[in-house]
């Protein structure tokens, strides 16, 4: 005579199972990052301190666009210029304070998340 479970001991076996597979599953580490993360800038807390001295004196006005990339914690890593100010060394100042504003930027955590890109304007103008 074969001898078979009770059906209390088959009513627990996926508790059992579970239970199991449960604190491997907490053993292992989190799947890779696989979203790209959004990234929005809030222009009041990336505003540059003030107008480069150079610039207001030669009269230097213009655009600067840069593009960004942030990391899962928030942090910039990396920043270029998309479009210039201009060529004057007043513009170079402007372009400058663009990247140095940008790097220094804080943004929120977003783990589980790959870096992110995005994108800023500077806008220079001088007011009486």
């Amino acid at each position: 005579m074969i001898s078979t479970p009770s059906q209390a001991a088959w009513l627990n076996l996926p508790l059992a199972l579970a239970v199991a597979l449960g604190a491997t599953a907490c053993a292992l580490p989190p799947p890779p990052a696989t979203q790209p993360r959004t990234v929005l800038v809030n222009g009041a807390e990336c505003q540059p301190a003030s107008y480069p001295a150079e610039a207001r004196r030669l009269g230097s006005t213009g655009q600067t666009e840069v593009e960004f990339e942030v990391n899962p914690e928030g942090k910039v890593t990396r920043v270029a210029i998309v479009k210039t100010s201009g060529s004057t060394p007043g513009h170079q100042a402007l372009d400058a304070l663009a990247l140095t504003t940008i790097s220094q930027c804080k943004f929120p955590a977003a783990p589980g998340f790959l870096s992110g890109t995005g994108r800023m304007a500077y806008v220079w103008k001088l007011q009486n």
